[in-house]
């Protein structure tokens, strides 16, 4: 008993051992036919895929797991997940996005559920694509590919500050339009009353003399 244990140990981990060997130079992962044995780093440029074609998963090969990194700067990263095609008819599987292994499920990937939703995790967190089946079903039948990218947190940031920036520009142009228009709306009312003055004290002098023109010819 303790002789076939051990040689089912061994069997294991020349399984993963062979699956794993030459993963660096690989840009797709399929479920039930490879194994990751160990965090890959990827940094802004790379891509991965993360592809299931209705093979059998083994219980020691049902995760992958990515982290975004980049040495050379001090930038945060994230990685993203992404279903490009998520097919499952019988709803027999379901993928759980996790930062631990054994820690909550941070989001889900079910025929049901974010089935084209992009979902990107916390900063500098690995993120685990982990495999299950539902309900017992046959999962033979279903087939998806995800892609893995790497989102700089600071990007958002800089967004943001965008935003901002561009708000602000806005805000200072609506109040040097306004006070435009208010200069341009006093210069006319000045121009206005400088024209109407003149005719108004000549209608004046005109109603003055009409009276003194009666006293004369009263007078007269």
């Amino acid at each position: 008993m303790i002789v076939s244990s051990f040689v089912l140990v061994i069997s294991a981990i020349l399984t993963i051992s062979h699956r794993s060997v030459g993963f660096n130079d690989q840009n797709t992962y399929e479920f039930g036919n490879d194994c990751l044995s160990f965090t890959e780093d990827l940094k802004e440029d790379d891509k991965r895929y993360v592809r299931y074609n209705g093979k059998d998963v083994d219980s020691y090969c049902d995760y992958f797991r990515f982290r975004g990194r980049n040495d050379d700067t001090s930038d945060k990263y994230s990685v993203c997940v992404t279903p490009l095609y998520f097919n499952d008819s019988d709803c027999a599987v379901e993928i759980q996005i996790k930062t631990s292994l054994r820690g909550v499920t941070e989001n889900k990937i079910t025929c049901d559920r974010n089935q084209s939703d992009k979902y990107c995790g916390p900063k500098e967190e690995a993120l685990y694509i982990v495999f299950n089946d539902r309900y017992g079903r046959p999962t033979s039948g279903a087939s998806f590919n995800l892609w893995i990218t790497v989102k700089r947190k600071s990007d958002y940031n800089r967004n943001k500050g965008s935003m901002f920036g561009g708000g602000m520009w806005i805000i200072i142009g609506a109040g040097v339009l306004g006070l435009i228009t208010v200069c341009i709306t006093i210069v006319c009312w000045r121009v206005f009353r400088q024209v109407s003055c003149p005719n108004s004290k000549k209608r004046s002098a005109s109603r003055h003399k009409e009276p003194q023109i009666e006293i004369e010819l009263a007078m007269l």
